[in-house]
């Protein structure tokens, strides 16, 4: 289902979203959004833009921001992966977002590949080295395995 607001969501109780819902913040005066929420689409198409006002938004498809300015405000918004799936950040039209954006991806156990990158600011391969099994060089729990687990190439 739909649900578009010119105004400001405020939960202070419990949204269940279904697969498919759209919740849309429309008009051209700021809404706010108050309380944690998990969202299926939340759709920014609000001139005036949307601001998170408080609590922490969990989005499991897909966060879209066709017009106006998204403001997370210190707030943390999620884009939730998990073995359903993982969420994206669509096409940000003539809108704009700030904030910080926690980005996941679900990895599902076992052996295989996967392609990984390290967020563009504050981390390092050593932040990763604790997370996962990495061999072949200097650091490592295996630094003599002769298989490298990790790939790098300097810009």
């Amino acid at each position: 289902s739909n649900i578009n607001l010119e105004g400001n969501w405020n939960n202070s109780g419990t949204y269940t979203y279904n697969a498919g819902d759209i919740v849309s913040f429309d008009g051209s005066s700021n809404s706010t959004i108050t309380g944690a929420t998990d969202w299926y689409v939340l759709n920014a198409n609000n001139s005036g833009g949307v601001t998170v006002s408080s609590g922490n938004q969990n989005i499991y498809f897909a966060l879209d921001i066709d017009q106006g300015a998204f403001d997370a405000n210190s707030n943390t918004v999620t884009l939730i992966s998990d073995a359903s799936g993982t969420a994206v950040l669509s096409d940000i039209g003539t809108g704009s977002y700030s904030g910080n954006l926690t980005v996941q991806r679900f990895v599902n156990e076992g052996n295989g590949w996967y392609l990984l990158a390290s967020p563009l600011t504050g981390a390092d391969l050593e932040d990763w080295n604790g997370e996962s099994d990495m061999t072949g060089f200097t650091g490592t729990e295996l630094p003599s395995y002769s298989f490298k687990s990790v790939q790098s190439k300097g810009l």
